[in-house]
């Protein structure tokens, strides 16, 4: 993690901080029209997938009234280090009814706002870092990875 948003963790009281993810950004993920980025459960380090409280992960599990799934709204700390209001969802991306199980995280609403603010683009090299801050809520924190150092 960077010392400036090691930092800015630090100041806040920040603890527990963990790499839920390091990925390129696909199309999909900087796309207007998509509005997210996914974080396949799949690829999220085995010592990081406890990374949402149990009833975090509940929530996730549960629907509303008109059949949504729910979601978590939580803060981001973005790669200029600007603090966001965003929602952390769980989507099933299963291709059949009858197939696996593929479970996927996604950032969404407003993430398309964090692509244009920080100049992302697909094939951009990204971490999200998850962490816990006052009264152990949970706190993202988005990196940008610099390949040219």
């Amino acid at each position: 993690m960077p010392d400036n948003v090691k930092g800015v963790i630090d100041a806040m009281g920040g603890t527990g901080a963990v790499l839920v993810i390091q990925k390129r950004l696909f199309d999909t993920d900087v796309k207007k029209h998509n509005n997210r980025l996914q974080i396949p459960r799949s690829k999220i380090p085995t010592d990081s997938l406890g990374f949402l409280s149990e009833d975090e992960e509940n929530l996730l599990a549960t629907r509303d009234r008109n059949g949504h799934l729910k979601h978590i709204e939580t803060r981001l700390l973005d790669p200029r280090l600007v603090w966001r209001d965003i929602k952390l969802r769980k989507w099933d991306m299963s291709k059949k009814k009858s197939g696996p199980y593929i479970a996927v995280y996604v950032l969404n609403h407003p993430w398309i706002d964090i692509v244009k603010a920080n100049e992302l683009k697909a094939d951009n090299l990204v971490q999200v870092w998850a962490f816990r801050a006052g009264d152990n809520k949970l706190h993202l924190a988005l990196v940008k990875i610099d390949e040219r150092e």
